[in-house]
């Protein structure tokens, strides 16, 4: 999630492939918030609102890829499947370390993996959708293979 790996990379010169999808945030994290009832505590890249200060406005849009060179890798831009494939054939011929910057939908992420993914929940609140997340995380719990 953040740029830590890279750097420990680029201090052992390991040479890394980075895929980097860029959701605008944290994407994974917003949509656990949101499956917990909670509502999401700034974890969009969006501008803050003077008239409200809010932060809700207009998406921030990163360029990664610059960032990635500013770190002195090769770097590509994954718009679609084909980019992707490319950037991918040609990381393979790179000696040095790479990041593909794959802009994501907002909020989106990698589903799929046949994984659920425990996260504690409040049983004292009088919020509905809290509740509602605690009675779901509950019935999960009876279904998880103990170890």
């Amino acid at each position: 999630m953040l740029h830590s790996e890279l750097a420990t990379a680029l201090q052992e010169r390991k040479k890394i492939t980075l895929l980097l999808f860029d959701n605008c945030g944290f994407g994974c994290i917003y949509n656990l918030q949101m499956g917990q009832g909670m509502g999401s505590p700034a974890t969009m890249f969006r501008y803050r609102q003077e008239s409200t200060g809010r932060q809700d406005g207009a998406l921030i849009h990163t360029d990664f890829a610059m960032i990635g060179r500013g770190y002195g890798l090769t770097t590509y831009q994954a718009r679609n499947m084909e980019e992707l494939r490319q950037a991918l054939n040609n990381a393979k011929k790179q000696e040095n370390s790479v990041l593909i910057d794959i802009k994501a939908l907002p909020k989106s992420m990698t589903d799929g993996y046949g994984s659920w993914w425990h996260v504690g929940i409040g049983n004292s609140t009088h919020n509905p959708r809290v509740q509602a997340a605690y009675r779901e995380k509950q019935e999960h719990l009876e279904k998880a293979r103990k170890y």
